[in-house]
């Protein structure tokens, strides 16, 4: 049985006001339940692309198909309509770190909220029971009083995490989540994401630097370079010529470096996250 398109991105292109063009021309489709990368160099627009997609960049040309519902996304409705039903993640959280680690969660239930109770912080008993659920399932029910600004940095993306949950999204994007972490944290975020992925049925489209974290996670492999797609793979089919296409001779060293040094480091951390 073939999965629905969730997401579709069409001949879109996104340039700054000073000029620079930096996504020229992209089509995509994302299917529903499915895990996609981007993988690209330093400025090669992924991050761009992503935040066009996530609805927190409008676009300069083209359209953008989510849920069925067509945007150019220019509009500021529109991008809304995109924010609401999505989840993302930063490369640096985005936290409130003077807030608790519980009313961060809870400023993703903002939006099914009435004005004044945004105003107020007046949340609903049933919002703070799943603001309590969404942080059982990362690991961080004992953090639940703590300032956001005493976790680590790996805690930080995983409260990230669970501020998207609560938002109940039909795709959650990240943006590098495991740029700033060691390799133990790095594993424990893109586990968490699998497991919304594979046992929530939900659409991942998450940003990556780690070759081999994508290769371990993505069912779909989506390259950038110069602001141009160059490869969309289901994973099983990607190989070392794509690579190229990505990053150039230059650029697959330091990949491949960067691979080797951490293809050691896997951990078994999927029965610590399985969402009860």
């Amino acid at each position: 049985m073939s999965k629905a398109t969730i997401l579709e991105a069409t001949n879109i292109y996104k340039t700054y006001p000073n000029g620079y063009e930096a996504v020229k021309g992209v089509n995509i489709a994302i299917m529903e339940g499915e895990f996609s990368v981007i993988l690209g160099s330093n400025g090669s627009g992924k991050t761009t692309l992503i935040r066009c997609l996530s609805g927190l960049l409008p676009i300069t040309h083209g359209e953008i198909i989510f849920n069925k519902t067509s945007h150019n996304g220019t509009g500021n409705s529109q991008l809304k309509d995109i924010r609401n039903a999505s989840g993302m993640i930063f490369q640096g959280a985005n936290l409130i770190d003077e807030l608790s680690v519980l009313t961060n969660v809870l400023i993703g239930r903002l939006s099914f909220m009435p004005l004044w109770r945004t105003f107020l912080f007046r949340f609903k008993d049933i919002d703070r029971e799943i603001a309590f659920n969404a942080l059982k399932r990362v690991g961080l029910q004992d953090k639940v009083y703590e300032f956001a600004g005493s976790l680590s940095g790996g805690q930080k993306q995983k409260l990230a995490i669970a501020r998207a949950i609560v938002k109940e999204p039909a795709i959650m994007f990240a943006d590098e989540p495991t740029s700033n972490l060691d390799p133990q944290s790095s594993e424990e975020i893109m586990e968490l994401l699998s497991i919304f992925s594979q046992k929530d049925g939900k659409t991942v489209v998450c940003v990556l630097h780690r070759l081999d974290l994508a290769k371990r996670y993505a069912d779909r492999i989506i390259g950038i370079r110069d602001g141009i797609k160059v490869i969309d793979k289901e994973h099983p089919h990607f190989t070392e010529d794509d690579l190229l296409e990505i990053y150039g001779q230059n650029g697959i060293s330091m990949v491949n470096d960067g691979y080797s040094r951490h293809e050691g480091t896997i951990i078994e951390t999927r029965r610590n996250y399985c969402y009860k």
